[in-house]
């Protein structure tokens, strides 16, 4: 009887080990505005914000950061390790789409590290 409740204890322990190693990171970024007619750099509107949102593959919860525009720059709250599909908007203060969103076509990778999504160009 020793021998099962042993085992058990380790299969527990075993199961429960079975998550993600991976540890927590975060990710950076940068922006600018342009004119999309002209190209002409332009201000941040009052209540601006880039939204980055970060959806695990797979399962887990979903992470959304808002940055003030005019910051034009930030570093994400830390997300759990994994692999996540990216997008990246500007929105007015109402919340509503400012500039088409950016998906990264590619699984951004978090393992206790720093990502770097680049420098992104909202035309507006």
């Amino acid at each position: 009887m020793r021998k099962r409740v042993l085992l058990s204890l380790v299969l527990i322990a075993m199961a429960v080990g079975c998550g993600s190693s991976r540890k927590p990171g975060n990710m950076l970024l940068t922006w600018a505005l342009e004119d999309q007619v002209t190209g002409d750099p332009v201000s941040c509107a009052a209540g601006d914000k880039v939204v980055v949102t970060a959806t695990p593959n797979g399962s887990g919860t979903q992470f959304i950061d808002r940055f003030d525009c005019t910051l034009m720059g930030g570093t994400t709250n830390d997300l759990d390790g994994g692999n996540y599909t990216v997008t990246v908007q500007l929105v007015d203060a109402n919340g509503a789409a400012v500039s088409q969103p950016v998906t990264f076509n590619h699984a951004v990778s978090i393992d206790n590290n720093s990502v770097d999504l680049g420098h992104f160009v909202f035309q507006v």
